[in-house]
């Protein structure tokens, strides 16, 4: 997804990763703490894969990913998260977007809220595959990892998802 279309959330300087965001951007790392965003995971029904991907193109034009890959229209973005499951996002926060999924594949797909169990970084900079990859258990390396990729891992015993958006790197 096209990072222009997240604004950036505010950092309370007195939350503990703020001593961090300083020597991130002393060691060439741009990392920003996006708005609030709606995010909702999306399970697919058995047998209702074409269906649902016909759906989502009708009415937000985008194609499904098939796998750990990520498509968006600059509003908003599926991630391939596994087998016939997504992870939707959108730039703004409003709980009519999951409403509005819901009501449009119903028939066709569980839909659940995690927009408070979300938040969303960008991580951009020539170092941002070494920083992500001193925490994650698999690597980012190309050309299996390029633009376009998502990955599902955890850093620190917490579940993550990493979505490249740029050659920059950005994440």
């Amino acid at each position: 997804m096209d990072n222009s279309v997240f604004s950036h959330g505010k950092i309370d300087a007195n939350t503990p990763l703020a001593h961090y965001w300083s020597k991130a951007k002393n060691a060439g790392l741009d990392i920003a703490l996006l708005a609030p965003s709606s995010v909702a995971s999306v399970q697919v029904r058995k047998g209702k894969a074409d269906e649902m991907g016909r759906a989502i193109n009708k009415y937000y034009t985008i194609q499904l990913p098939d796998g750990p890959r990520w498509s968006g229209n600059g509003q908003m973005a599926f991630l391939g998260t596994g087998p016939g499951a997504w992870l939707a996002v959108w730039a703004d926060n409003s709980p009519q977007n999951i409403d509005l999924l819901h009501q449009q594949s119903a028939t066709m797909a569980s839909i659940a809220d995690q927009s408070s169990a979300y938040r969303i970084f960008r991580i951009c900079g020539l170092p941002a595959k070494l920083f992500l990859a001193r925490g994650l258990a698999v690597k980012l390396s190309e050309p299996e990892f390029k633009t376009g990729s998502v990955i599902v891992s955890a850093i620190a015993h917490i579940g993550v998802i990493v979505w490249q958006t740029a050659e920059k790197p950005t994440f």
